[in-house]
């Protein structure tokens, strides 16, 4: 049984690794000035974690870079470390200065360096600690997201409420059973009908707000790579209640590698969604080399900028088809080049089909 469970564990981190290091030479491909990176190391053990952040060093150079992780090993050897709480920039600095003057971030680097003998021990550790609050997290905001719900829909509320206490209370119980997904469920299961309900009303009503070919006459524009957040403001439009972003402003010199870190829920990910425009701020603006984000249509913007995600997505194609997609043109030579980058090349030469290995939905053929 435990020999079953290490090969199992060891093929997932394998097939986790393999994915990043494809979602990586896939966002580099269309060499993009400016590359996105939230938390992509973050689901890996240490050793993938090496194989990736090795391919990431490769990727960031001489771009514009802004790094969300958790684990601040990644972080470190940032040009600038941003400590977001609450919506809002806090403290800036380097690995070094913040030691010095933030609290928050000296906490963190403190905690993270408190190393047990054994990869066990913290992968329980997490389990015990991290993992109880975030499922306390996730209840608190699906309970949040029922109190707007009329008539019936209360008592969900209520029900949902009285789950998260119930959790609260027995958080190292839940975690030493691995019954956090089924009380999850349980919320999930109750919240099911209500937002429904909620979920048909909104869309009656919603209308496309950005508008993907708009302006007309925006002509391609190569992106240098200087970033600025001014005074923004977000909620998510099915969130009202929560502020994200409060008065959250920042300066990117082009080629900076940037990292932001802060509590869960500060607002990290946001900006990246923001800068996707995925999402509008409410209130203040964003500027791509001193040029407002709305001005740039679309495709030209999300063209220019590489995305990897914790949890990358692969299409049911082949590997090839899923480096080189996203983008319009490129050579057999440059699709090898960037899986040399991403230290994939050797992996996928190594299969029998190559480059023309099917990959199933999601990446499960890995």
């Amino acid at each position: 049984m435990a020999n079953a469970h290490t090969f199992v564990t060891q093929l997932s981190n394998q097939y986790s690794t393999e994915k990043q290091r494809i979602a990586i030479a896939r966002a580099i491909l269309k060499n993009p000035p400016i590359l996105l990176l939230d938390e992509a190391t973050s689901a890996l053990d240490s050793k993938s974690e090496k194989l990736v952040q090795d391919a990431l060093e490769k990727a960031m150079q001489r771009r514009t870079v802004i790094l969300i992780a958790y684990k601040m090993s990644t972080i470190i050897n940032a040009d600038i470390i941003t400590v977001v709480e609450n919506g809002q920039v806090t403290e800036i600095g380097t690995h070094s200065s913040l030691l010095d003057s933030s609290k928050f971030y000296k906490n963190l680097f403190s905690i993270q360096n408190i190393r047990p003998i054994r990869e066990s021990s913290i992968t329980s550790m997490e389990w015990l600690v991290k993992r109880p609050w975030e499922i306390l997290e996730k209840l608190y905001i699906q309970a949040k997201s029922t109190k707007g719900f009329a008539g019936d829909s209360a008592a969900t509320h209520r029900k949902v409420v009285a789950l998260a206490s119930e959790s609260a209370t027995n958080t190292r119980t839940i975690a030493s059973f691995f019954h956090e997904e089924h009380i999850l469920e349980k919320a999930r299961m109750s919240l099911e009908e209500p937002m429904k309900r909620s979920m048909k009303e909104k869309t009656l009503d919603q209308k496309i707000e950005i508008e993907p070919d708009a302006p007309q006459d925006t002509q391609l524009k190569m992106i240098k790579g200087k970033i600025k957040f001014q005074n923004v403001e977000f909620n998510y439009p099915l969130r009202l209640e929560v502020t994200v972003s409060n008065n959250f402003s920042l300066q990117i010199e082009p080629g900076t590698k940037v990292a932001l870190v802060g509590p869960s829920g500060a607002g990290k990910s946001s900006v990246l969604t923001i800068l996707l425009r995925f999402y509008d701020p409410n209130q203040g603006r964003v500027l791509i080399d001193e040029t407002n984000i709305k001005e740039y249509k679309l495709k030209t913007l999300r063209k220019q900028i590489g995305l990897v995600q914790q949890e990358p997505l692969l299409f049911s194609s082949t590997l090839r088809d899923n480096i080189y997609y996203g983008t319009e043109q490129a050579s057999e030579a440059e699709i090898v080049e960037v899986s040399t980058k991403a230290n994939i090349h050797e992996f996928i030469s190594n299969l029998p089909d190559g480059y023309n290995t099917l990959v199933r939905d999601k990446g499960c053929q890995l």
